[in-house]
């Protein structure tokens, strides 16, 4: 038990020195729209519908007004009728509940078993950003999630990618998106870290259909590489966002002290977005709102550090009259 508490002080001291003091709090601050990505709602590690709206519903307890659904090709692509009904369910959920709907391209499950050519990924790319786009007419659209991501982090391209191949794919699913529902705002991202960033995201400041330009930040590398390397390419027509956000450091979810790290994460990076005038703020892992236990022992009605901790820094930012003391802060 000493050696537990004593890694629990040293990583919250290191959580502190990293976030709470190089990522100070602004002077003032202006209101932006948060928003969280529904754990394993699409692809080949989905949970049952009603557990789906049970994390929507812990979602929409911390104030966040996104939903963001990383949507996979999958159910689609092989007229999996249930799965598809599955997601309308969702979607639809999310509408009655007044919240703005963000769709996130992920590919296809298939692919990362057996990759697949450049030219194959980029046709059946455009064709479900169609289907997508006509089914769901979502607010926002993240047409490329992260060139890395589809390349080395769940590698499903067999073909090797430059920038341009990103970026002409970006602008032709961007022309899709507008053509179905001109309203839909249009995103890419990136991760600060990965391969093909830096050109990437040059190369998309010039595309006149995109609205958004994202970086996906896991550690204080990505939040140092995003002021060291892209913040000067966004142009002013184009806002940023923190697309996706998360604590990826320190081990395994399982680890005590994870839920107080993830805690000071999240509150820092939301006063970095702050400091750095970000127009909005997507929370990546909410399914950790509830719990730190495997997904079979996940009990919805607990909530964490981590929920306390955006719940919080959400009132704090868009005006609340108090900001509850829990345990996320003590």
């Amino acid at each position: 038990m000493k050696t537990q508490g004593l890694i629990l002080m040293v990583f919250l001291l290191t959580a502190t020195l990293f976030i709470g003091g190089c990522v100070e709090k602004p002077p003032e601050f202006y209101p932006m729209p948060f928003g969280a990505q529904i754990t394993f709602a699409s692809g080949d590690m989905f949970i049952d519908i009603d557990e789906l709206k049970e994390q929507l519903q812990v979602i929409e307890e911390t104030g966040a007004n996104v939903i963001r659904i990383d949507i996979d090709y999958e159910a689609w692509m092989t007229n999996d009728v249930d799965n598809i009904n599955r997601h309308n369910e969702l979607i639809d959920q999310i509408r009655n509940d007044g919240k703005k709907l963000m769709l996130a391209d992920r590919g296809a499950a298939s692919f990362t078993q057996n990759k697949v050519t450049w030219e194959y990924f980029k046709q059946q790319h455009l064709k479900h950003t169609r289907i997508f786009m006509e089914a769901y007419e979502p607010d926002y659209y993240v047409v490329v999630k992260e060139p890395a991501w589809y390349m080395d982090i769940d590698p499903m391209i067999s073909t090797n990618t430059t920038p341009m191949m990103w970026y002409e794919l970006a602008l032709d699913a961007c022309d899709i998106v507008k053509d179905v529902n001109p309203e839909t705002k249009t995103a890419v991202a990136v991760y600060p870290s990965g391969r093909l960033a830096r050109g990437f995201f040059e190369l998309a400041a010039d595309s006149s259909n995109l609205d958004i330009m994202g970086v996906d930040c896991y550690d204080t590398n990505d939040l140092q590489s995003t002021i060291d390397d892209l913040m000067s390419l966004v142009p002013d027509d184009k806002e940023i966002w923190m697309l996706e956000s998360w604590n990826g450091g320190g081990g395994s979810y399982l680890q005590p002290w994870k839920k107080y790290a993830d805690a000071k994460w999240i509150q820092g990076s939301v006063y970095y977005s702050q400091n750095n005038n970000f127009s909005g703020y997507i929370c990546y892992y909410p399914i950790h709102f509830s719990s730190y236990t495997k997904l079979k022992d996940i009990d919805w009605s607990q909530r964490t550090p981590a929920f306390y901790a955006y719940k919080d820094v959400i009132e704090e930012v868009n005006g609340a009259s108090t900001v509850a003391n829990h345990e996320a802060f003590e």
